[in-house]
């Protein structure tokens, strides 16, 4: 039996003490940039989704979504 795990800071090689970081990033908030950019990179891909799909021909639209929308209409 290995003594290595006799002392906690050091056992098996710091996994536990790895494992308490992570855990530590989890809880930390992110900032504002961070989450700006996040907003931005899954709008981009929104765009990326749409012009595909439009390219494609596989976009479908609402016909009555639309006129409301041209009409300025709430639903």
């Amino acid at each position: 039996m290995s003594d290595c795990c006799s002392d906690k800071k050091n056992c098996c090689g710091g996994q536990k003490e790895s494992l308490d970081i992570d855990a530590e990033l989890k809880k930390r908030p992110r900032s504002p940039t961070l989450l700006n950019l996040s907003w931005l990179r899954d709008r981009l891909n929104k765009v990326k989704d749409l012009k595909d799909k439009i390219a494609n021909g596989q976009y479908e639209t609402d016909p009555e979504k639309a006129a409301k929308a041209i009409l300025n209409k709430d639903e």
